[in-house]
């Protein structure tokens, strides 16, 4: 996934659910799946190279969580690298927020896809 073309122009797919509202543009060539609510999370969704068949399948992963960013000594927009790992974190309503989390060579996926994570346009 790290190999691929990043430029906007490749952001052809978006996920989007009115259950929880938001839409999040998706790399042309990736593969997503929506979990639904799975603990922890209030809403899980999977983003990979190859078809997602359980979850765990997918190495980018988007999830909506209880409480602010600031609570994770974050701010909103922020992606922060920690080891192997690079986390995104996008504010959202009532109390809760997006955390994006993959291998660090997708930083730059990470970051494109916390800045084009939007509300649902009804």
């Amino acid at each position: 996934m790290a190999r691929q073309n990043l430029d906007a122009a490749n952001w052809t797919q978006a996920y989007c659910t009115s259950h929880i509202g938001f839409c999040i543009s998706i790399h042309r060539n990736w593969w997503f799946k929506s979990f639904g609510a799975a603990a922890p999370s209030l809403w899980h969704l999977e983003v990979s190279a190859a078809e997602i068949n359980t979850m765990g399948d997918g190495p980018l992963s988007v999830d909506l969580l209880p409480g602010s960013v600031s609570a994770q000594s974050a701010t909103d927009g922020e992606v922060r690298v920690s080891g192997d790992q690079v986390i995104g974190y996008k504010e959202w309503t009532e109390n809760r927020h997006f955390e994006i989390r993959a291998p660090s060579a997708l930083q730059a996926a990470v970051t494109y896809m916390v800045q084009h994570l939007t509300p649902m346009e009804e």
